[in-house]
């Protein structure tokens, strides 16, 4: 599915039309780093409900990618087990997208495996880039 979409939907696409297919993306913003200190604050609203943590950690997650917009794919597809054959949790994978000066899809990157040159094949590979040209 990922070389279909990086090869044939994405190409040519402005970052409206990503959204309008993929949904919307997080802003680097909602993707600043936690730190210590906001993991161990936790409060309720007015209705009882958990307040989201606070973000005051430095820097973004996935920033030294250079990322325009970005996708939670999944957690990486592999079976890792502990010496008592119990499932361990491999880490999840990201698709992050890149857009042009105009705007335009230029290139993609998938953090959390380094299985995928493997599996997109060559044609999907030409846009592959671990960070901005």
């Amino acid at each position: 599915m990922i070389r279909d979409l990086v090869t044939r939907v994405l190409p040519g696409k402005n970052r409206a039309q990503i959204e309008g297919m993929l949904g919307c993306s997080p802003t680097p913003a909602e993707s600043r780093r936690y730190s210590t200190a906001d993991l161990e604050f936790r409060e309720r609203d007015e209705n009882g409900n958990w307040k989201p943590f606070p973000r005051t950690g430095q820097g973004y997650y996935w920033d030294e990618f250079d990322w325009d917009l970005l996708y939670y794919i999944g957690k990486e597809q592999i079976f890792i087990f502990d010496h008592k054959g119990q499932e361990l949790s491999p880490d999840p994978e990201v698709l992050l997208i890149r857009l042009d000066p105009n705007g335009v899809f230029v290139s993609w990157y998938i953090d959390g495996s380094t299985r995928w040159p493997n599996v997109v094949g060559k044609a999907a590979m030409t846009s592959f880039r671990k960070t901005r040209l």
